[in-house]
């Protein structure tokens, strides 16, 4: 366990995530920490002290990677801390994919996303008005 501790020093004090900067990027990677020391039952308030955080922000933070977990933006953001840490989280997996660093707003993100889920209903609806439009020439 203290080499987990010891882990998580050295990646506190490269990513600066004791800051109180609330940017997207360090609040997942704060998040996904948390996650990490709390699965080896290190105490919210002992991860608190390491991260100058609230252990009541350490819960908070729990909740953050319990809802972004599945979220391929979070994923991009938090493998580098994945690869150094090993955490063994089944849903923790970012495909072999190259991808490019860009920084993109979560609800830009979101727009994007709901735009290609309307793409793909209306093809789908031109799909089955070809398929019908066969059946009557």
């Amino acid at each position: 366990m203290n080499n987990e501790i010891e882990k998580a020093l050295q990646i506190i004090e490269e990513y600066d995530l004791r800051s109180k900067s609330r940017k997207r990027e360090l609040v997942y990677k704060r998040a996904f920490l948390t996650k990490y020391l709390r699965s080896y039952g290190i105490a919210l308030q002992k991860i608190g002290d390491m991260l100058d955080k609230n252990h009541a922000t350490c819960f908070h933070y729990i909740k953050v990677f319990d809802m972004y977990k599945e979220d391929d933006y979070f994923l991009l953001l938090v493998n580098p801390l994945d690869e150094m840490l090993y955490f063994n989280e089944n849903s923790l997996k970012v495909d072999d994919r190259n991808y490019k660093r860009i920084t993109i707003y979560k609800s830009d993100y979101d727009y994007l996303k709901e735009i290609k889920h309307e793409s793909e209903r209306y093809s789908d609806v031109f799909n089955r008005l070809v398929e019908n439009r066969k059946q009557f020439v």
